[in-house]
């Protein structure tokens, strides 16, 4: 029982892109000045479920999400497809958002003890000077923590248990 759970925790501390925990390819970006509309087409377009907001030094510094567009429906405003995104987070609420990052190289273990710990959907992960790298959601987690398995979203392709572990030799 020791080994195994030895190996079970070296297996929960292996970075997240290693392990094919989140999206880090052609991860869609907009600013606070880019319209709805740019966001609505990405959303239609792609599974993703919320875009990194970036300023003019390509930082992260907000988020907007799907469901913040219930929040344009909810006050008449779905139909502005020409509102600026910094309009349309305004409607959001009076509080401001935190953006929660984190990094490709943190563990398993810690992007999971940061979701839950901030109750949050997702993570943007970034780098050492705050630009956006990826995205890591509940729904990355938990496909792959259900499945132990590395998966394409684009091909929607899991890999059996069994060559996944064997991708991760544990000694």
């Amino acid at each position: 029982p020791y080994l195994i759970e030895s190996k079970l925790d070296q297996f929960f501390h292996i970075p997240i892109q290693t392990m094919g925990v989140g999206t880090y390819e052609d991860v869609k970006q907009l600013k606070y000045d880019s319209k709805l509309l740019q966001a609505m087409e990405f959303f239609a377009k792609t599974k993703i479920s919320a875009i990194p907001i970036v300023d003019d030094d390509l930082k992260v510094v907000d988020i907007y999400a799907r469901f913040d567009v219930i929040t344009l429906a909810s006050r008449g405003k779905y139909n502005d497809m020409d509102m600026t995104i910094r309009d349309c987070l305004q409607l959001r609420s009076s509080q401001k958002v935190e953006v929660l990052t984190c990094r490709a190289t943190d563990s398993l273990i810690d992007v999971i003890k940061s979701i839950y710990s901030a109750q949050v959907h997702r993570l943007v992960v970034v780098d050492d000077t705050n630009h956006v790298v990826g995205l890591v959601s509940l729904s990355d987690l938990f496909r792959f923590l259900v499945f132990r398995s590395q998966y394409s979203k684009t091909e929607e392709s899991v890999v059996d248990e069994e060559t996944h572990f064997q991708q991760f030799e544990f000694g």
